[in-house]
């Protein structure tokens, strides 16, 4: 039940810290692609990241096959659906990690999966972790590029 509660938190539900379905809810096309600076990684960028490796987790606790995870894979922000297919593949596999977590025993998540040496708890505690990071990066960037456009018509 602490896991639930756990990844309720982080990903789903509104509470103490703002969620990442709910940090990346309602972004327009235009803020997901805006970078305040090359090197700088946009909400896009992000969300391709993080659900990456929502994937890769998923992937070792159903026991499916090894993906090749490109950590910050190239984004291509052409189009307001490609954006919208990235969002909406974020919530598949939020909504996937979800059922997984809710069917875990305590057995389950202290034992490793066959094919990794990291038991599930850590697996779930590092990709939690990230994912609240990542959740604050983009709530970063939201406000900075709400200041950018409010400076910009101040001038």
């Amino acid at each position: 039940e602490d896991w639930v509660h756990f990844f309720d938190t982080v990903h789903t539900d509104d509470g103490w810290i703002t969620p990442l379905l709910s940090a990346v809810n309602g972004v327009p096309f235009e803020i997901a692609r805006w970078k305040p600076a090359p090197q700088i990684s946009s909400i896009w960028e992000i969300v391709v990241h993080a659900t990456g490796w929502i994937e890769d987790l998923l992937a070792d606790l159903t026991g499916s096959s090894t993906i090749d995870v490109t950590d910050w894979p190239l984004v291509d922000p052409e189009t307001e659906s490609s954006w919208l297919s990235t969002v909406a593949r974020l919530q598949e596999q939020v909504t996937l990690l979800g059922r997984q977590v809710k069917g875990l025993t305590v057995e389950d998540l202290y034992e490793a999966p066959v094919r990794i040496r990291k038991r599930r708890s850590e697996r779930l505690t590092n990709i939690f972790v990230h994912n609240a990071y990542h959740t604050g990066q983009i709530i970063k960037m939201r406000q900075l590029y709400a200041a950018q456009r409010e400076l910009s018509t101040v001038a």
